[in-house]
């Protein structure tokens, strides 16, 4: 089994190397935009996404409707200044059925 940490911006080139081994994509991903990866049908239930504190309802769809996995860390989302004025995803996991 391959897994590969990738960076927090979403590149399809960087996707395509782990799909093309048959890898899974764990990925610290705090926002963006993930339908250049939907579209391009790179991502899948071995994907997981880390973080996920500043995504918008699209994104969370689409985690959802691949059966992507979501990992979240309160004590760090919570000490970072910048994202602690924003609720944990925690609702948003439990809406959209993503474990």
């Amino acid at each position: 089994m391959l897994i590969l940490a990738l960076n927090p911006q979403v590149n399809l080139e960087r996707w395509k190397l782990p799909r093309s081994v048959g890898g899974s994509i764990v990925i610290h991903f705090i926002n963006g935009d993930l339908k250049p990866l939907h579209e391009a049908g790179l991502k899948g239930p071995d994907n997981e996404y880390i973080h996920c504190t500043l995504l918008n309802e699209a994104n969370w769809k689409m985690i959802a409707d691949t059966g992507g996995h979501v990992s979240i860390a309160p004590a760090i989302e919570t000490a970072r200044t910048k994202y602690s004025r924003r609720l944990l995803p925690t609702r948003k996991i439990s809406r959209e059925d993503i474990s």
